[in-house]
């Protein structure tokens, strides 16, 4: 039993050795919904970029219109510093309503959901529904000489200190393109494309920042906290063989 715990507690000192993170702000000259989501409307459609952590974009397309359109993930694409990125790999998450009314009769209304594990080349989506693309595959890394080449602003969050740097437009630190490519029932095709920008990084030692929305997050261990959690793992390891001998 006293194995298990020393070995508990060298596994914690391991995990929680200092490490530090990235936080990617992600700017559009697009406007926001109300939960701060970038997005674009028009009279048939509407389409949301939610940019969640761990390098994921989440896009969902509303389909406004009275007619299905098919939107085609395998044409479409993430484009990223100019390499293009098929949005074809990641899973489909798809909701909607529709409704129906018949002369004399009431109107009725059904709800559609599910998942479509592993991507799909193409959705068909039906009138006054949406689907979302999860994208999980943006090759952002921790940028590790920002505070060698560039200055920084520090800032003071409740729990944690942060250095800021900042990047204009036209000198993004990285772009990022949204490309989709929807086709409508009469085989006619039309594509949408939105641009993107990584405006800011915030750097911390804290992890757990408490943000909105636009922001991926990058992490990396530092040295020190390498160094510091194999010292405490040998320590406690020893400690834990001591105390079975003395037993």
């Amino acid at each position: 039993m006293r194995q298990i715990l020393y070995l508990t507690l060298a596994l914690a000192i391991l995990f929680t050795g200092c490490s530090k993170h990235q936080y990617f702000t992600f700017s559009s000259d697009l406007p926001k919904t109300s939960n701060d989501l970038y997005y674009y409307e028009s009279d048939s459609l509407k389409i949301e970029y939610n940019f969640t952590s761990s390098s994921s974009i989440e896009v969902t397309v509303h389909n406004k219109s009275d007619n299905p359109i098919l939107i085609n993930w395998e044409k479409s694409s993430i484009i990223f510093n100019n390499e293009s990125l098929a949005m074809a790999n990641g899973d489909l998450n798809f909701k909607g309503s529709s409704s129906s009314l018949e002369l004399f009769e009431d109107v009725t209304y059904s709800d559609f959901h599910g998942t479509i594990k592993g991507g799909k080349n193409q959705t068909f989506l039906p009138p006054q529904a949406f689907v979302s693309n999860t994208f999980n595959k943006v090759p952002l890394g921790y940028q590790k000489r920002l505070k060698r080449e560039m200055d920084f602003e520090k800032m003071y969050f409740p729990d944690a200190v942060v250095k800021k740097y900042s990047f204009d437009k036209s000198q993004p630190l990285a772009k990022l393109k949204s490309y989709l490519y929807i086709e409508n029932p009469d085989e006619s095709a039309f594509n949408v494309s939105h641009d993107f920008w990584v405006s800011e990084i915030l750097e911390t030692n804290n992890g757990r920042l408490k943000l909105g929305q636009n922001h991926l997050k990058q992490s990396k261990v530092t040295t020190t906290g390498a160094i510091l959690g194999t010292t405490g793992v040998v320590g406690l390891l020893v400690v834990a063989a001591a105390a079975e001998e003395s037993n």
